[in-house]
C-alpha cells in the first residue's frame, strides 16, 4: 500500500482481503502464549469482516491520499516498471 501511495497509482485488483490490525494480532499472541489452556496450540486467525481491495483504496482516498485506480495491466507495465529504489515496492519487484 505504501509503495502504491508513493507511486500515486494503484492496481484495481478485484480481490477480497482477510486482514487484521497488527495490534489485535500481537495482543492475541501474547494472551494465547501465557494461557496454560492454549499453550502449544495451533491457531488460524481470520477476519469474518473482509473488505475488497478497491474498497480499501476508496477509504484511503477519502482520508486524503492522492491515489488513482488503474487496470492491473497498466499499473504493472506503466507504473511498476518505473519505480525507483526509494519506493516501498522496489524490493518486491521480482514477485511481480
Amino acid at each position: 500500500i505504501k509503495g502504491c501511495i508513493q507511486m500515486g497509482y494503484v492496481p484495481a485488483w478485484k480481490v477480497r482481503l482477510n486482514i487484521l490490525p497488527v495490534d489485535f494480532v500481537s495482543n492475541l499472541i501474547v494472551k494465547l502464549s501465557i494461557n496454560d489452556d492454549t499453550r502449544n496450540g495451533v491457531f488460524n486467525l481470520s477476519n469474518p469482516h473482509t473488505i475488497t481491495w478497491i474498497n480499501l483504496i476508496e477509504l484511503l482516498q477519502q482520508c486524503g491520499y492522492a491515489i488513482e485506480l488503474v487496470s492491473p495491466e497498466i499499473w504493472k507495465e506503466k507504473y511498476l516498471k518505473t519505480i525507483k529504489q526509494d519506493n516501498a515496492l522496489f524490493s518486491l519487484l521480482p514477485l511481480y
